[in-house]
């Protein structure tokens, strides 16, 4: 290349690192990490400056942060509201005269099995999911209506992604499975928390409310749009696979992170190729409607339940295994160039923000695990 066009060619702020396997439009602008872009002649040097790394890690921070924020946030207001629905309760019962012997456990037990306790769930991450993916974007200055700008979503392709989906939920029962054969019955993948626990029809619809409509929803703004769209500032690979590990570890339980670590990936790969949180929201929500009628059925009709999840693991192992193999063959996720490979794991590896996220997750499910296993040696 000739010199004097050297000097005068400039950086594509949404592609800097000509990665011609990554989509253009999802990327945000780089000049917000190295301002200096803008310069006829500037370039990327392969080792990151003290002054881009410490601008990358900033919106790792951001990221991880607004994580961490948000599972403290939320175990604390939905410990708070158990409180106050406890309190009520109790207040309620002592009107209608002496309570009886044991009565703490007695009302635990009738909210647990209760609709109370799962809308107090569903206004919980309802709030949380909602407000740390607004102020996220805003303090990240992400645009709210740069997370639907869709692109080249056909209803075909919406079909294909749903089979996928489910192709993909079936795949990590099965992996659960051999988790649980590998570990001898360890018990790590019991540890969890149901869809539905109760036959009523209060249940039922906050049930459907929250699994359905609630978390598909606000779970895709928080994890698909705040999160991976930081953690994506330099590789949009990274950003699909660190925002799925996370949005795993948030579950709480090995069951559930398995399929959110696999779903999630592909959640962020479509959400990424057509620049819009739409496609992830509607898999997401079929995915999650197919499990809650399934325990829905349970609790009423178990042989009709059954019949249920034999049809859909027939018809997504098919159809859904189909669509997967064809997706896997004409599409591909991102690849990452070795300028995106330096400014990726490394600089997350010292993101306080991002370290914090994945210790409070962490931490907190072995702490949920030794609880649940010094309740029931009590018990015995």
């Amino acid at each position: 290349m000739d010199s004097n066009e050297n000097l005068t060619k400039t950086i594509d702020n949404k592609n800097p690192f000509d990665n011609i396997t990554e989509y253009r439009e999802y990327n945000s602008d780089y000049s917000e990490v190295v301002p200096q872009i803008n310069i006829p002649g500037c370039r990327i040097p392969f080792v990151p400056s003290k002054e881009e790394k410490r601008s990358i890690r900033r919106f790792y921070n951001i990221a991880g942060g607004g994580l961490a924020i948000h599972y403290l946030s939320a175990v604390i207001l939905g410990n708070v509201l158990t409180i106050l629905a406890s309190m009520i309760l109790k207040w309620r019962d002592s009107s209608l005269g002496e309570l009886p012997a044991g009565y703490s456990d007695i009302a635990n037990d009738y909210l647990s099995k209760s609709s109370i306790q799962m809308g107090c769930t569903a206004l919980v991450y309802l709030l949380c999911n909602v407000l740390v993916f607004v102020l996220g974007s805003r303090v990240s200055k992400v645009k709210l209506g740069t997370y639907f700008q869709t692109q080249n979503l056909s209803g075909g392709k919406l079909i294909r992604y749903i089979g996928v989906g489910a192709f993909l939920q079936i795949v990590s029962a099965y992996l659960v499975v051999l988790i649980d054969y590998l570990t001898n019955g360890s018990g790590l993948t019991d540890v969890g928390a149901d869809f539905y626990n109760g036959d009523n029809i209060h249940m039922i619809i906050v049930t459907v409310l929250y699994t359905c409509i609630i978390a598909p929803i606000t779970e895709e703004l928080l994890y698909r749009g705040f999160v991976m769209k930081n953690l994506s500032r330099v590789s949009q690979r990274f950003g699909i696979f660190m925002s799925a590990f996370l949005f795993g570890l948030a579950h709480g339980n090995v069951q559930q992170f398995v399929l959110a670590f696999i779903l999630g990936i592909f959640l962020g790969y479509i959400d990424t190729k057509h620049n819009s949180l739409v496609p992830s929201m509607i898999v997401h929500a079929v995915v999650n409607t197919v499990s809650t009628v399934e325990a829905v059925t349970l609790s009423f009709d178990e042989m009709t339940a059954m019949l249920i999840a034999v049809l859909f693991t027939l018809t997504a192992l098919a159809g859904g295994g189909t669509a997967f193999v064809f997706t896997v063959i004409k599409e591909h996720l991102p690849f990452t160039t070795p300028h995106q490979k330096i400014r990726g794991g490394r600089i997350a590896a010292t993101s306080w923000g991002l370290i914090s996220a994945v210790v409070i997750m962490i931490g907190f499910y072995i702490f949920i695990m030794m609880l649940t296993s010094a309740t029931s040696a009590l018990q015995q």
